[in-house]
């Protein structure tokens, strides 16, 4: 991920202007899709690892300035989470990678 830095700030921002006063925020909807071909193939080679990459950093960065995360996907990119192993599906991002 190349924005780490632009990232950080924003969420340095919404600490500083709700958190910090007592405002609990709740991000409701985020995620990173995976692009496809008609025939289900990726259209970019690698994206799934940097999708991973990217939720993973931007989840992290919101719990390190105190903000609740909702993870959101569409049923083909995001599975149902296992309660039993605390992974998600086939993409493996479970909740304990993204703390």
């Amino acid at each position: 991920m190349s924005n780490e830095a632009y990232v950080d700030a924003e969420f340095q921002k919404t600490k500083a202007n709700f958190v910090d006063k007592g405002v609990p925020v709740v991000v409701g909807e985020y995620g990173a899709y995976l692009k496809t071909n008609g025939d289900g193939s990726l259209k970019c080679p690698g994206q799934d690892a940097h999708r991973k990459d990217w939720t993973r950093y931007v989840t992290k960065s919101m719990n390190a300035h105190g903000l609740v995360t909702m993870l959101w996907g569409r049923r083909r990119d995001v599975r149902p989470r296992d309660g039993r192993t605390e992974k998600f599906g086939s993409d493996r991002l479970g909740r304990r990678q993204c703390q």
